[in-house]
């Protein structure tokens, strides 16, 4: 009883978060949107997303207890730091600064920050630096020519432009399922659009070819910019975790559907791969959910350190 009754306390809790933020219209909804749900996900499948944690978690602690000069580490895409080595927070050796876009962590972090002081600067940012300008520009379109003119217009700006927050001052930069997060983003902004416009009936509706094509134009632009963001920041570490594919299956495990999460092949050109591992992630078991299907995620973890020409 007890049990069930803390279960409606969370989901109360999440739907008056949500609730709070949809008041607003905060340009950030479905970014709140998509934590709360990682969020409840997570409590449904603890025994099955616990390898994957695991191995997140393993993987970026070697990395940041290897640093040869420890200092500030930024953690992009830092979420409700489930998949993030709680046991260095307050090791003395490091400071953190936390980025994501999602503003209902910002309660969260103040309170951790509490018991963990090596946290420090806690920001409310949108990684890429450019989506909310893209969304601006796209609802300002009404027509299918329109829309597919501009987004193929964005795959000529440079990958770095607009400027993003500078990360030359971090010794470690930790990147955490963000790459595979940001066309999954821009495609649900674009979709919503598309609704608004009459130009698809439904958000079930398959996107126009035309669009789609340009849609994944952009998506490697962002994947790219980000990256680039990366190889530019000077850091001696850079630490990459993301999603690669998603693997829908039966009951036999027999793969029904495998749908690529990134575009783009991630390299750093300042920076040699010093390690590389990859896992499966199970994210819903067969049956969960009402689905007569199961997903899981294949991820890789990349960590690299500067080329030895830049670092003399």
């Amino acid at each position: 009883m007890r049990e069930r009754l803390a279960k409606c306390i969370l989901i109360l809790k999440d739907y008056l978060t949500y609730w709070r933020y949809s008041l607003t219209r905060h340009k950030a909804l479905d970014f709140v949107s998509m934590g709360l749900g990682i969020q409840a996900r997570y409590r449904r499948y603890m025994s099955e997303w616990g390898p994957h944690l695991n191995n997140t978690k393993l993987f970026i602690e070697q990395e940041i207890t290897s640093l040869k000069n420890p200092g500030a580490i930024a953690v992009l895409g830092a979420g409700r730091l489930l998949d993030f080595p709680a046991n260095i927070l307050n090791s003395g050796r490091y400071e953190f600064d936390l980025f994501d876009y999602d503003p209902s962590l910002m309660p969260i972090w103040l309170n951790l920050r509490r018991s963990h002081h090596s946290l420090k600067g806690l920001y409310c940012r949108d990684v890429t630096g450019v989506l909310e300008l893209w969304t601006k520009r796209l609802r300002q379109l009404s027509t299918r020519t329109s829309i597919k003119e501009f987004m193929l217009a964005l795959a000529n700006l440079p990958p770095t432009d607009p400027p993003i927050f500078r990360l030359d001052r971090y010794s470690c930069v930790v990147s955490l399922n963000v790459l595979s997060q940001l066309g999954l983003y821009w495609r649900d902004r674009v979709m919503g659009i598309l609704v608004e416009r009459g130009i698809v009936s439904s958000l079930d509706q398959e996107i126009p070819l035309e669009i789609e094509e340009a849609l994944q134009i952009n998506i490697v632009a962002l994947e790219k910019s980000h990256l680039a963001m990366l190889n530019q920041s000077g850091a001696e570490r850079i630490v990459v975790v993301s999603d690669t594919n998603y693997l829908y299956y039966r009951s036999d495990v027999k793969v029904v559907q495998k749908v690529v999460a990134i575009e783009s092949e991630i390299q750093l050109l300042n920076y040699q791969v010093k390690k590389e591992t990859t896992w499966d992630w199970q994210i819903a078991p067969v049956g969960a959910e009402g689905r007569d299907y199961g997903e899981m995620h294949q991820v890789v973890a990349k960590s690299f350190c500067l080329s030895s020409a830049l670092e003399h």
